[in-house]
């Protein structure tokens, strides 16, 4: 399976994509249903002073308790999402994104997509940026999680496009279990289903 680099841009965006969300799983792992949870939960959000070099200066700074695991969100484990909050002039709602990735953090980012919006936009809804569960401000803290060892491609001519992704998805898998093993009471609980249901 071998194709032109010139050729291949938009499947390599695409690929991109997937292979970065199949890198989630351990190598072996299939995606299961999102698990029933219990809504008996109410999180708890706290405005929090805002670092000083936060701007714009209208920014509110807040922290979100959410349940560490929400399939058991009453056995007292939690964990809190760093939240940014720049408020609309006429207040008509909240208006956020999904930071992706993995590992992206939406507080670092959401200032540059603010700056994007149409003034129309920005003046209607509240603009929330916020850190997906174990990124950057928000909890559970991760600890000895190595970053995927590189795949390199070629310089020039043609790429086997599967043996490339082969070796990125193996990588990927090595850095999951290695952060798993670091981190068995935290790293289970972030499954993308707990993320959206923190949103």
């Amino acid at each position: 399976m071998t194709s032109r680099r010139s050729l291949a841009v938009p499947s390599l965006v695409c690929a991109s994509a997937a292979a970065l969300a199949l890198g989630l799983m351990p190598a072996g792992a299939t995606a299961a249903p999102a698990p029933a949870v219990d809504a008996a939960f109410t999180p708890t959000l706290a405005y929090v002073a805002c670092p000083g070099d936060v701007k714009p200066a209208s920014t509110k700074c807040a922290e979100l308790t959410v349940p560490l695991d929400w399939q058991t969100p009453d056995d007292g484990r939690t964990t809190m999402i760093a939240l940014r909050v720049i408020p609309s002039v006429r207040g008509g709602g909240g208006f956020t994104f999904n930071p992706g990735g993995p590992s992206v953090s939406g507080i670092d980012r959401g200032a540059t997509f603010y700056s994007l919006l149409p003034a129309a936009v920005r003046s209607r809804f509240d603009w929330v940026s916020w850190d997906p569960r174990g990124v950057g401000l928000s909890g559970p803290a991760l600890v000895d999680c190595p970053a995927p060892k590189a795949v390199s491609l070629p310089a020039t001519g043609p790429v086997d496009w599967l043996a490339y992704w082969e070796a990125t998805l193996a990588a990927q898998a090595a850095a999951n279990s290695a952060c798993l093993a670091a981190n068995p009471d935290a790293a289970p609980y972030m499954g993308t289903w707990q993320v959206v249901r923190d949103l």
